[in-house]
């Protein structure tokens, strides 16, 4: 177990690394496009975004909004953005410093203008720079597949309502891209960090729509989280409410059934992870949960296992200690055994099915 003050330095980092504001009252907003509900192939170039309204929200009952970037009709990436999660009053509270998820899908690390990677759409090296993007910003700390407005407790007995509604955000944006896009030959679905949870589930919803597309679920970030306390997670986030029947045939007991599930319906999408060695965002979280093993370790065996149960599952594990790849600059210059990343990543987007790339054969896996 954990001391206070080893909790709080975990705390602190991940603070520094999200960059939560935890008394934020007045998020910076997105214009919302006025041409946001026009036709697809109508739309003007650059990025554009959606407010849906209804039931959908954010954590705190603030709007909830998403962005897109028309490009190829037939080539598009849907991208679930990441920032932390909450599970209990302690952790969901913004009035408690610091706070361990993003609360607002209008805080700029929701806005993929302000991020780099995948989309820095001039850099010369970008494999999706002229494709379609939907990007579904997170906000209701759930690793989007809450399903569940849940009443939290204090130790001091304060309530605090937290509306756990993943699943109805990102169901609204795919509602979007459905009612716009029709034949797309390539689908990728992706996500960072939180975001990278929920990729195989929502690859799978994409494959069912699509089922003439080449599916791809990348998973950015999330590889190593090994242990039976995340089904106290999933059980907080009503993440099995609403999930299709095929899914219900087995109780949900850690985030890599997602992709295993998921494959057992749709075998041809193509899954694949991107993980860093030492990732402290990670190993931070998984102190919050109660588990001190070491980080490695854990990851070697979470893809030890999608290796064996997924026909063709893929990843690419390179050194450090640096959380995600696919909103940074990082995504064009790490390199493994010779192998970019960003050389992989294209491979991996035309339906090559790369091999594992791994530290571990190069002896370089040290922090």
């Amino acid at each position: 177990m954990f001391s206070p003050a080893q909790i709080s330095r975990n705390l602190a980092s991940l603070v520094l690394f999200f960059g939560f504001i935890a008394c934020q009252s007045n998020p910076r907003a997105i214009q919302d496009s006025p041409v946001s509900k026009a036709p697809f192939e109508g739309m003007e170039a650059g990025w554009h975004t959606v407010t849906p309204g209804g039931e959908t929200g954010c954590a705190t009952g603030t709007p909830f909004q998403f962005h897109i970037r028309p490009g190829k009709s037939d080539k598009v990436v849907f991208f679930l953005n990441g920032g932390g999660a909450c599970w209990n009053a302690e952790l969901c509270a913004l009035d408690i410093d610091p706070v361990t998820y993003r609360p607002y899908s209008t805080d700029e690390g929701n806005d993929p203008r302000m991020q780099q990677g995948i989309f820095d759409m001039e850099h010369a090296e970008n494999p999706v720079a002229d494709w379609t993007i939907v990007y579904v910003p997170y906000c209701t700390g759930d690793v989007h597949l809450g399903g569940i407005d849940r009443t939290y407790s204090t130790k001091s007995g304060k309530e605090i309502l937290i509306q756990h509604r993943g699943k109805q955000n990102v169901a609204t944006a795919l509602e979007w891209l459905f009612g716009k896009l029709h034949n797309p030959e390539t689908v990728l679905v992706c996500g960072s960090s939180a975001g990278a949870i929920a990729a195989p589930y929502y690859a799978m919803l994409l494959a069912d729509q699509y089922p003439k597309a080449d599916v791809i679920a990348l998973a950015d970030g999330a590889g190593g989280y090994r242990s039976d306390r995340v089904v106290h997670l999933i059980e907080a986030w009503g993440v099995e409410t609403g999930m299709p029947a095929g899914y219900k045939k087995q109780k949900l007991a850690d985030f890599e059934d997602l992709f295993s599930l998921s494959y057992n319906l749709y075998p041809h999408i193509q899954f694949a992870q991107v993980n860093a060695a030492h990732d402290q965002v990670q190993v931070d979280f998984l102190h919050l949960m109660g588990v001190s093993e070491p980080f490695f370790p854990l990851l070697k065996a979470n893809l030890a296992d999608l290796e064996d149960e997924i026909v063709g599952f893929t990843s690419f594990t390179f050194p450090g200690k640096e959380h995600t790849v696919l909103r940074y600059d990082r995504f064009y210059t790490i390199e493994v055994g010779g192998i970019k990343l960003v050389d992989w990543f294209s491979e991996l987007l035309s339906n090559k099915n790369p091999d594992p790339v791994t530290c571990a054969q190069e002896g370089t896996c040290n922090p």
